[in-house]
């Protein structure tokens, strides 16, 4: 048709059935974007850094295709990608701050591209309270919770439980179903990337983090701020995902050289990726998932502070060199699970679990959809008092 749509003549029931429900699955499986743009809390004179996610959900595969891209936020406020060409399809004649983004628009990176291979990534999750590598040498098919051999999973060669435990783990680390994996199974292979290893980023919200910028008049947290390490420290971009993992990005290297001072526009690498225990205990439902709608993993939104970690309940004196202060993220779920988690990001590669909580600890929690606020609580106070 002359919009681009399709048309259907038809002359029976059956067929005009059919007809439209492949209408309807060509729908579904257009790209839609529908988390808030994010922009760095860093701005210069010259202009900064426009994000902005979106998804390609697919009818008959559990791992849909998710992005994450990086445009020029110009000094006047235009969207521009990276040719300076206007990148959105501004309805305002003259205009280039609203609307979609043009098909023809292109990014300075796509995260969904900067994917390591499955055998080096950073990927990481907690049992028992304790981070540890997400990987077949980690994980047993007792921290996959109620994973049964008797359920089938397409391309699994597995001859045991742990077989079947580590082709789960090397599929959502990203190799295809049934390789990666050499022992407990009839068929050992090397692993196979899946063809796409970013999962959508639907309701979770990016947070930059970048230089510590709070606004905290003291003295210690000044120490901190100003620290070498600190300072200049790489900037990151914090999002979640529904195949499984909170991730961080490569938004920026600081450039010392650069007039003035400041980062540049970063890779979209993927530093790093955590699942949270809720998400372990379900993962394994993932990969032999048919139709992924109604399903979700990490799709609640992160926020990132930096925190002064009180060395006791009844420390009131910092540190003066600010070695006590952390950069803190805490996130929920959203419809993935009824918990919240916290990790100290301060080393951008290698995030620590600091807590996590749930039903255990919180019972008739529900499902965390509010986005966890970070502020200051007096440590020499009793609770209660």
């Amino acid at each position: 048709t002359v919009g681009g749509g399709k048309a259907f003549n038809r002359n029976d029931p059956d067929s005009l059935s059919s007809s439209i429900v492949d209408s309807i699955a060509d729908i579904i499986q257009k790209s839609q974007a529908f988390t808030a743009a994010t922009v760095p809390a860093t701005r210069t004179a010259a202009g900064g850094t426009f994000y902005t996610s979106l998804f390609v959900p697919f009818e008959s595969n559990p791992y849909w295709e998710g992005h994450l891209k990086s445009f020029q936020l110009a000094a006047n406020g235009d969207i521009l990608d990276r040719f300076g060409n206007c990148a959105v399809d501004d309805p305002t004649v003259g205009q280039c701050k609203n609307g979609p983004f043009k098909s023809t628009a292109q990014p300075f990176w796509d995260a969904g591209t900067q994917i390591p291979n499955p055998t080096v990534r950073k990927l990481y999750t907690s049992v028992a309270g304790t981070r540890v590598n997400f990987d077949t040498g980690s994980l047993a098919a007792v921290n996959l919770t109620g994973l049964s051999f008797a359920t089938p999973y397409p391309g699994s060669t597995a001859t045991n439980i742990e077989g079947r435990a580590d082709e789960i783990v090397q599929n959502v680390r990203g190799c295809v179903f049934g390789t990666g994996v050499s022992s407990n199974v009839s068929v050992p292979s090397a692993c196979t990337p899946r063809p796409w290893l970013l999962g959508d980023i639907f309701h979770s919200n990016p947070v930059v983090v970048g230089s510590p910028a709070a606004f905290l008049p003291e003295s210690s947290y000044t120490a901190f701020a100003s620290n070498a390490t600190y300072a200049t420290r790489k900037r990151v971009i914090y999002a979640g995902a529904n195949d499984g993992f909170l991730r961080g990005f490569d938004a920026g290297t600081w450039q010392a050289s650069a007039t003035p001072p400041g980062y540049d526009r970063g890779t979209g690498a993927e530093l790093f990726g955590f699942m949270p225990w809720q998400i372990r205990q379900k993962i394994k439902d993932l990969p032999r998932t048919t139709d992924r709608r109604g399903l979700y993993y990490v799709d609640g939104s992160p926020a990132v502070a930096d925190v002064w970690m009180y060395p006791s309940s009844t420390a009131q004196a910092k540190a003066v060199n600010g070695s006590e202060w952390r950069t803190v993220l805490v996130g929920g779920l959203r419809q993935g699970g009824k918990g919240y988690y916290a990790l100290d990001v301060t080393n951008r590669t290698a995030p620590q679990l600091l807590w996590r909580i749930g039903p255990s600890e919180l019972p008739g929690i529900g499902q965390t959809w509010s986005t966890l606020t970070v502020a200051r609580v007096n440590a020499s106070r009793t609770w209660g008092s």
